[in-house]
């Protein structure tokens, strides 16, 4: 599958499972698309994709842990700052504040599920948050491993679509 052109040096995050951990940042520079680890969430990039993300906010998993914070088990910042994981329902987060976000769920995978509740944390949060769920694009059968299943260049175009149409909402396409 070839790489969207984009013009000029815009980048969009590119993350499965927990948001604001290890991920990958997607740079486009001169239509080439390079990827490089995410490790923190530095200059915070113009949208953001979540892929197959857990959750919901505050769920506890059986021999993972809990994601105290939300949709992460790290301490995240709010505005105003919580002191407590209590506190952070309803803050506006400043990482996604503002931004686009796209939750992507495959059709057979438990977490298409709660993928409402993500999306309505994160708008909660400030993001403007919205669901990709694949069987409204007539892709079916996906579960939680879209990237490792063999329709996986299928399961990535309604993602670039949506990449593509915000930057260009944005006024960031050439």
């Amino acid at each position: 599958m070839s790489a969207p052109h984009v013009a000029g040096g815009h980048e969009i995050t590119v993350r499965r499972g927990q948001f604001w951990v290890p991920g990958e940042r997607v740079r486009t520079e001169h239509g080439t698309v390079q990827r490089a680890p995410l490790f923190v969430q530095w200059e915070a990039p113009p949208g953001d994709t979540a892929i197959e993300p857990m959750g919901p906010a505050f769920a506890r998993f059986p021999g993972l842990g809990t994601l105290t914070w939300g949709l992460t088990s790290a301490a995240i910042t709010c505005d105003p700052p919580a002191r407590d994981p209590a506190e952070v329902t309803g803050r506006r987060i400043p990482a996604p504040a503002g931004k686009p976000v796209a939750v992507v769920t495959g059709g057979a995978s438990a977490f298409a599920g709660f993928a409402p509740q993500v999306v309505e944390f994160l708008a909660g949060a400030g993001a403007h948050a919205r669901p990709l769920h694949l069987p409204d694009f007539g892709i079916t059968g996906n579960g939680h491993g879209l990237i490792f299943e063999a329709n996986s260049d299928e399961t990535v175009k309604p993602v670039i679509d949506w990449i593509l149409a915000t930057l260009s909402t944005r006024g960031r396409t050439s």
